[in-house]
């Protein structure tokens, strides 16, 4: 039996990324579940602009179902910029080729394709999101910090506290 992964590795990762370079609307959700933490149901929830707002310390995601909203990082926000200024205006963010809200296995489809692309091992969209936990420990967040941004609570979160996941963040 084929066992879990908990999160990609950084140069699958890249690889990843790099293979969905070309499509802006791919790019963007992989972005926002690798260094936002946003789960798949939460990106393919967003309608537009009005789900985001920006305070005195950068941008923010307004989502349904968390009671604080999700920071997103500037980088990553810099890409969904740049995503909604190309983006034909449909009543989602992001939309298949019809212009209807996208769905779960709309993404899981996605992630296959892209990872066999990069011709990396096929990771699921939860995968890509895990990291972002992963490295918020990695560069010193705490327990509580890192549950507020992925939506979790402090107990659901401590299982991404591995050392062997900072080892190897180390090494790399």
């Amino acid at each position: 039996r084929r066992q879990r992964q908990m999160c990609i590795r950084d140069r699958d990762m890249d690889a990843l990324l790099a293979a969905a370079s070309e499509d802006r609307m791919a790019y963007t959700i992989l972005t926002l579940m690798y260094r936002a933490g946003m789960s798949s149901t939460e990106i393919i929830s967003l309608n537009g602009p009005e789900n985001f707002v920006i305070y005195d310390d950068g941008p923010y995601a307004l989502l349904d179902g968390r009671e604080e909203a999700c920071c997103i990082p500037e980088d990553a926000w810099k890409i969904l910029m740049e995503y909604m200024d190309v983006r034909d205006q449909h009543e989602s963010l992001f939309y298949n080729r019809s212009g209807r809200r996208l769905n779960t296995m709309y993404i899981s489809r996605m992630m296959k394709r892209y990872c066999t692309k990069a011709g990396i091992h096929s990771y699921s969209a939860e995968a890509v999101r895990n990291c972002c936990a992963f490295n918020l420990f990695s560069y010193g967040a705490s327990t509580r910090q890192t549950a507020a941004q992925m939506g979790r609570t402090e107990q659901q979160i401590r299982r991404y506290r591995g050392t062997g996941y900072k080892n190897n963040l180390r090494r790399q």
